[in-house]
């Protein structure tokens, strides 16, 4: 009976101590990532980048239609490898002109956007959609780095353009196949 006692009396000070041990002495590990399938990955300075299309002069747009200079810009896909997939599409999203697919909106960002002018993004001069229905053409993938280049312009989509912020947006997704 005194044994029992004792392992009684000793019980709460084992269980206290091993509390303490958890509180100062432990802590945890999280191990994230994720297994794909897919050929590249897409590199970080591509992933969220900013275009300067410039400070452009509302009198450059004299009509409908008018473009600014085309800046062209790159989507970086690194550690490619051709043993699953052999080519790359992107497909381009965001808020567009009404009834135009392929002229993206100017945001409200807390300023007075410009309006009757939007952005389009160009590849080898023909202008991408951004309702998410038409991928690129394929770009064939090489082992190592890619890289697929586009360009963006302004286009006048009324005859009368106002001044104001041009910042607009686009989400894109690179499809392997």
């Amino acid at each position: 009976m005194k044994k029992t006692f004792l392992i009684t009396a000793f019980a709460p000070f084992i269980f206290t101590t091993s509390a303490w041990a958890s509180d100062y002495s432990s802590g945890v590990v999280n191990f994230m990532g994720t297994i794909n399938s897919n050929a590249c990955v897409v590199d970080n300075s591509s992933a969220a980048q900013t275009i300067p299309l410039g400070d452009i002069p509302v009198a450059l747009f004299s009509n409908q239609g008018t473009v600014t200079s085309e800046v062209n810009f790159d989507i970086q896909l690194l550690n490619c490898s051709t043993e699953t997939f052999n080519n790359a599409t992107v497909t381009f999203t965001g808020e567009t002109v009404s009834g135009n697919a392929s002229v993206l909106a100017l945001l409200e960002d807390g300023e007075t956007p410009a309006s009757g002018v939007g952005v389009q993004i160009l590849q080898n001069g023909t202008k991408l959609n951004f309702d998410g229905s038409n991928a690129t053409p394929a770009f064939t993938i090489v082992e190592g780095t890619n890289v697929m280049s586009f360009s963006a312009q302004y286009i006048s989509v009324a005859e009368n353009v106002t001044p104001g912020s041009a910042n607009a947006t686009a989400k894109f997704v690179v499809n392997y196949n």
